[in-house]
């Protein structure tokens, strides 16, 4: 315990977790709070090699409120959402008259976001599960910037279900309108299953929470952002402090090796979150919710 709380004092040192504003139930991502991180994300070339990602027949908006550029293939329709470090949009794409959901960068400079971007796109497109969220392309779009064509869910984040009791999806999809508890065991048995399947690959998500489970209208249920995962062959004791901190296991803080336990405990911090309505690491600062994460008690 004593080496745990040593190791909290010098991550406080070294990221000024005093000063630094963090959402607490947001993902931290290499480069986050230490920049000198840069390097590693280099890990996406390992996955996809140099020169291979093609040029996809696709041209984005040049900002997120500019107009639909009507140009190739993928037709750019709308904004979704936008977070940190990136943006999704619909899209249709024209060949096969269907509906996508297509992922990019806020900034094409910046190696760390172009780096999680493709890593995402390599790892989950490399989980052939039916509780992964589908890849469909990944590559450039005109101008050089990573785009990544994903399978446009119609539904709703866990999350969303759990903080509104009165969404429409709870009596559109068929296994919701049954008991609560028992449809959230549900989700969290396919989630798990997908899990497992990504351990068998030598994957380890390292993100597992409501935020990151999607509940489609057809009762599917999808793990969604692998953008921080683990590929086979990393050094996952050389990550720095990415996740989510009110999710985080212990070994996550502490800089300790990772491995499928470290999902596991993710997978329990989901369940606790589902049963109590709050996350398990429930502090009001940086500092006291890592140090409940070291604890676990």
């Amino acid at each position: 315990m004593q080496g745990a709380t040593e190791r909290l004092h010098e991550l406080a040192k070294s990221l000024k977790l005093d000063d630094t504003v963090v959402e607490l139930g947001a993902t931290l991502r290499p480069g986050d709070l230490e920049r000198t991180q840069v390097a590693r994300i280099d890990r996406a070339r390992g996955l996809v090699p140099k020169g291979s990602l093609p040029q996809l027949s696709v041209k984005l908006p040049g900002k997120a409120g500019d107009a639909p550029r009507p140009d190739g293939d993928i037709v750019v329709e709308g904004l979704l959402g936008e977070g940190g470090m990136g943006r999704v949009y619909l899209a249709e794409q024209r060949s096969l008259g269907r509906k996508v959901a297509l992922k990019t960068v806020l900034d094409a400079n910046d190696p760390v976001q172009v780096g999680a971007l493709v890593a995402e796109g390599a790892i989950a497109g490399s989980l052939d599960h039916p509780n992964v969220l589908p890849v469909h392309l990944l590559g450039f779009d005109a101008d050089e910037r990573p785009v990544l064509v994903m399978k446009r869910i119609e539904g709703a984040s866990w999350s969303e279900l759990l903080a509104d009791p009165a969404h429409e999806l709870w009596t559109r999809a068929v296994f919701l309108d049954a008991d609560r508890l028992v449809a959230h065991v549900t989700i969290l048995m396919q989630v798990c299953e997908a899990v497992h399947y990504a351990h068998t690959r030598g994957v380890v998500h390292r993100d597992i929470k409501p935020d990151n489970v999607m509940v489609g209208a057809s009762s599917e249920v999808y793990v969604v952002d692998w953008g921080i995962a683990a590929p086979p062959g990393e050094d996952r004791a050389s990550a720095g402090l990415v996740g989510t901190p009110q999710y985080l296991a212990p070994e996550m803080v502490t800089g300790a090796s990772l491995g499928p336990e470290t999902d596991v405990y993710l997978l329990g911090a989901t369940l606790h979150c589902v049963l109590t309505g709050k996350p398990r690491h429930d502090g009001k600062t940086m500092m006291e919710v890592l140090s409940q994460a070291i604890l676990s008690a």
